[in-house]
């Protein structure tokens, strides 16, 4: 006679211990992977951000102070600490961030506004509402946004204090303390950047961050920051003036 065999309760209660602890190493392995990549993905979309960024204002500021020969001069090229017109300010420091605003010669602006030939133009790059944008003298309506999530945008000049025929930045200071005697051979560049994602874990809030040594505290959220900066040497400048 065949008698059938089961598993006991014992058996069966161990199989079902044994799942739940494979389930949950399964559960957890999901997880951490889960979140490096979005710690992957966050990391590099901030690295975009800042070379897109850097990209654009490391143009423009190539062309600072470019005289073409067939433009009848009509203001000063070069970085502007004088508004250009009402739309167009001049560089200066802000309580929070900085203004940068440059002119050369040029058939477009910082906004891919075309001129129609050589003229002058002068492009001005602000933070407004956490974000960084363009504005151009060519057609002053058209506003570009070249990067979102800006918590800090600051500037500094590098400036020529030595009349000697000697390049170099012997200084660098702010906007208010750039006089007309001293020109500006080189403009430092630099940014914190953020990109928030839900996944991210909840910063303490206890970081500070440090931009051309302006500080930032760090608020809590689920967000991750990138501090870049560049020193930009300009190709155009008075000679006479160094």
């Amino acid at each position: 006679m065949n008698r059938q065999q089961g598993f006991s309760l014992v058996e069966l209660m161990v199989a079902l211990v044994l799942g739940l602890i494979v389930s949950a190493a399964a559960i957890q392995l999901f997880t951490t992977n889960q979140r490096t990549f979005v710690l992957q993905q966050t990391a590099s979309q901030l690295q975009q951000d800042s070379q897109q960024v850097m990209r654009f204002l490391v143009r423009d500021l190539r062309k600072t102070g470019l005289v073409w020969d067939t433009v009848t001069p009509t203001q000063d090229m070069g970085v502007l600490f004088d508004d250009w017109s009402v739309d167009i300010t001049g560089s200066e420091d802000g309580d929070d961030n900085d203004v940068l605003t440059v002119a050369y010669n040029g058939t477009a602006d910082c906004a891919g506004n075309d001129a129609g030939g050589w003229v002058e133009v002068a492009s001005t790059y602000y933070v407004d509402d956490g974000s960084l944008y363009c504005r151009g003298s060519v057609d002053s309506d058209v506003v570009v946004e070249l990067v979102p999530g800006v918590e800090s945008f600051q500037v500094l000049y590098g400036i020529d204090t030595e009349a000697d025929g000697v390049l170099g930045a012997t200084r660098y200071v702010e906007a208010d303390d750039v006089t007309a005697d001293t020109p500006v051979v080189s403009v430092k560049l630099g940014l914190l950047l953020r990109r928030e994602n839900n996944v991210l874990p909840l910063s303490d809030g206890t970081r500070k961050f440090y931009v051309l040594g302006e500080a930032y505290d760090e608020p809590a959220d689920r967000a991750m920051r990138k501090a870049i900066s560049m020193t930009v040497r300009l190709r155009n400048y008075d000679w006479n003036a160094i």
